[in-house]
């Protein structure tokens, strides 16, 4: 009697050896992949090495790091930490990491980027591991998906990007903890489950994004075939409740700001965008060309008509979607794909978040899944039709892909070099586009004193039609230091028109009024200023030099006096409160505040 074969699922590849054995037969010759995969840390290392000279940018960088108290002051504890949103988005460990260099090099940039790129190194290499373990030991298709991860030059925004610590570190516990659960998958045992679940709950205090990791779950499941019970589900429950929290925690505070209003775009606008999205990344896999920090909305036509490739974008996300399931049978195909799409669609635009239609940074997880694929099919071309082993294929596909990406990569991180380099790339890919881009690129040439630069980008954006408030504030202090006094008025006085809760615009009007000797009016917007921002100390100065000039002498004392409440280190407010005691007559309370101030350095002539 004939018996008919088993059939073996032709779209994995297998260690023979392994499969008559079982799962737990020995394993082949580690020396292979772990050489395979120290080179691999080596080449993307040294792909991201000129991000370790980068400095601080002005997105985000200043909100993050450098005027976030969480991480500059040693007040701020755990408690703070793990119940403060920062920037619309709640990460505490990622805040956690970024206090830790600044106690150990406050605001030295090479700590920071040095952090990034090591965690980036790391995820490179449990990717390795990872597809190492989900394909039986395929050094091939390991040492390839984990390169390209590693090298790809769209993550350079993730790692050369201080502000974006929240992705590497995310992504740093995600991995691990699918190794975890495919250990677990593998042995039943329930330290891996704990493991996985303790890395996941990680990962989601680093960024929200790691919401999805229960579909993956399920999409592990599905490639090791293993077999559907209720205990597959019933399993995954905790990770889902966790999603759960996390993701409804993360859309509210992201409610606050960052998600734009649902009638900016029409429904049918919205799924152009996401199509746009999940097509444009899966493009720029493959062309990573023409890549910018920041990719701007398209603008309608006279007819409300968006261009006409975005209405291309949905024919080809249906025909994405229907060689998945046509395809339904190659795991691997699916597998990817899916891994890709999981990660990608909570950042395609279904609802807007912020002023950009995508961003490098989302594809940091979700290149995993066609890198994976990709690695997969060349393994078959390579190993299956031809007579090579596997590691010479390896190291012939790693000198390849080294050589394309690896200066590309390069080049981009030292785009990332300053906030100058950084606007400028923005706008030579899109002119006359992004207000973001010149408006930061000119505060960057104001702080750096560079005025007429600063006053080209600041006047760029009022051609372009800008109601930005902090646009003509900054201006103003561009005219201000150019000692263009009636001109940093009128801009400052703009700006209060746009938002009349902008303080630093009324501070800075209170200034200009103080030089120009209108006194009365210093007073009034120094009033105003105070008022929006209670705790600025040196506002309460400005209005108490305003008070003290048009006489009006009590009420100098008392904004003096509440400078020093929030400053008593400030040596000018007790000389100018001396002064106005003397002018109240209150001789021993002049005296006090004199003595004071001379200890400062402060002297006033005696009557």
């Amino acid at each position: 009697m004939v018996t008919k074969k088993k059939p073996v699922h032709r779209s994995r590849p297998t260690n023979p050896d392994r499969r008559a054995k079982g799962m737990n037969a020995p394993r082949k010759a580690f020396w292979a992949p772990a050489a395979m995969a120290f080179l691999i840390a080596v080449i993307t290392w040294m792909a991201f090495a000129p991000a370790l000279n980068n400095d601080f940018t002005n997105w985000d960088d200043e909100t993050y790091v450098k005027n976030n108290p969480l991480v500059t002051t040693k007040d701020a504890g755990l408690r703070e930490i793990f119940s403060t949103p920062v920037s619309l988005n709640y990460h505490p460990l990622t805040i956690l990491t970024l206090k830790w260099n600044y106690r150990t090099a406050e605001l030295n940039p090479y700590s920071y980027h040095l952090t990034n790129v090591w965690l980036h190194v790391l995820n490179t290499l449990m990717i390795f591991l990872f597809i190492f373990l989900l394909t039986r030991d395929n050094t091939f298709i390991a040492s390839f998906s984990a390169l390209i991860f590693g090298i790809h030059p769209m993550h350079v925004e993730s790692v050369a990007w201080i502000s974006e610590r929240k992705d590497v570190l995310y992504v740093f516990f995600l991995i691990p903890a699918l190794i975890c659960y495919l250990r677990y998958a593998e042995t039943k045992n329930w330290f891996w489950y704990a493991a996985a679940l303790t890395l996941f709950i990680a990962s989601c205090l680093s960024k929200a994004m790691a919401v999805v990791f229960p579909l993956l779950l399920l999409l592990i499941d599905f490639f090791s075939n293993r077999k559907i019970t209720s205990r597959i589900f019933t399993e995954k429950i905790p990770f889902l409740a966790i999603s759960l929290i996390i993701g409804v925690l993360a859309f509210r505070i992201q409610s606050a700001g960052a998600v734009a209003d649902l009638s900016t775009f029409t429904l049918a606008q919205r799924m152009l965008f996401a199509c746009y999205g999940a097509m444009m990344y899966l493009f720029r896999f493959f062309v990573p060309v023409n890549l910018s920090a920041f990719y701007p909305y398209p603008s309608l036509n006279d007819q409300g008509m968006l261009p006409v490739a975005y209405y291309a974008m949905p024919v080809l996300f249906i025909m994405l979607i229907a060689s998945i399931w046509l395809l339904k049978k190659e795991r691997a195909y699916v597998t990817g794909m899916l891994f890709y799409l999981l990660t990608v669609a909570l950042v395609l635009q279904f609802i807007s978040v912020g002023n950009a239609i995508m961003a490098d940074r989302y594809s940091y997880l979700a290149y995993t899944g066609p890198a994976f694929l990709a690695g997969w099919y060349l393994h078959s071309w390579f190993l299956k039709k031809r007579n090579i082993s596997e590691i010479a294929a390896s190291l012939a596909m790693m000198a390849i892909f080294s050589i394309v990406l690896v200066p590309q990569t390069r080049a981009r991180c030292m785009v990332w070099k300053n906030s100058e380099t950084l606007w400028s790339d923005v706008i030579s890919k899109y002119p006359m586009k992004v207000e973001t881009a010149y408006r930061n690129r000119g505060n960057y040439y104001g702080q750096t004193n560079q005025t007429d630069k600063a006053y080209a980008d600041y006047m760029t954006l009022l051609r372009m039609g800008t109601s930005e408030s902090k646009v003509y504030s900054n201006l103003g202090n561009v005219y201000a230091m150019r000692k263009n006094l009636d001109s940093a008025l009128w801009a400052y006085q703009r700006a209060i028109q746009l938002d009349s809760t902008n303080a630093n615009a009324h501070f800075n009007c209170a200034i200009t009024y103080l030089g120009l000797g209108q006194y009365d009016q210093a007073a009034v917007e120094a009033q105003k200023g105070v008022q929006i921002n209670p705790a600025n100390d040196k506002g309460f100065g400005m209005l108490g030099f305003a008070l003290l000039n048009t006489g009006k002498y009590r009420e100098c004392v008392n904004a003096y006096s509440r400078q020093l409440e929030l400053n008593g280190n400030n040596g000018d407010a007790y000389l100018y409160r001396a002064q106005a005691y003397r002018a109240l007559g209150d001789t021993a309370a002049a005296n006090r505040d004199h003595a004071v101030a001379m200890r400062f350095g402060k002297t006033i002539p005696s009557n």
